[in-house]
């Protein structure tokens, strides 16, 4: 009996060191945030605060995939090591900075005295698997609002989706998604009348307060 005992017991152990000797990695990805965007061809006289990007609560660290029109999952071992929100304003403000599309962005948001807010939404950051290929897609809602009355000013949906060419590749493919969708917002922002027209107008009602 104690044979029998001391038997189960080793093997429990050795259970126990292969298990912890087993433990699978974690890998931690991020996005580029240097994105490559056209220069403007000419600047709107604004400055922009760049608020904080919200997101759905599944967006966190852990990369989520979906799979048919109903299932999402969250993988365990690969993560983001900021969440998508932080890592989609990084993107934005550098992006806005370097098309310099507008007279000046506030890269930290203590400025008080801009002209517009920037809020934006994201739709999507997913991994969506369609039989044997990946795809990254990225879908994005923005909205400018004027600073001191914080009425809608401009607002613009985009998505990108770019395929993942191979395993671990998730975060490359993810990173060319959002480039590709900020691209296509910087390109309808430098249309857009409403954005110019909005100077002329902000002062217009500042002059009109001032003599009140």
């Amino acid at each position: 009996m104690k044979c029998i005992f001391k038997l189960l017991l080793l093997t429990t152990l050795a259970l126990v060191i292969v298990s912890c000797g087993s433990h699978m990695p974690t890998y931690y990805y991020l996005i580029k945030t240097e994105p490559e965007v056209a220069k403007a061809e000419k600047a709107i006289p604004l400055r922009i605060d760049v608020n904080p990007v919200r997101a759905p609560g599944r967006y966190q660290n852990r990369m989520v995939y979906r799979r048919g029109g109903y299932e999402v999952g969250f993988y365990e071992y690969s993560q983001w090591a900021e969440t998508p929100g932080e890592m989609v304003r990084m993107i934005l403000i550098n992006a806005l900075n370097e098309s310099e599309l507008f007279s000046e962005i506030d890269l930290i948001g203590s400025d008080p005295a801009t002209d517009l807010d920037l809020e934006s939404l994201i739709e999507s950051f997913d991994q969506v698997i369609e039989g044997k290929d990946n795809y990254a897609e990225f879908k994005l809602i923005l909205e400018f609002r004027r600073s001191d009355t914080g009425a809608s000013v401009w607002n613009h949906r985009v998505s990108a989706r770019v395929k993942q060419e191979g395993e671990g590749e998730f975060a490359v493919a993810m990173s060319a998604a959002v480039e590709k969708a900020l691209s296509q917002a910087l390109v309808a922002m430098e249309k857009s009348e409403k954005l110019r027209e909005a100077p002329g107008k902000l002062m217009k009602d500042r002059k009109r307060r001032d003599e009140e």
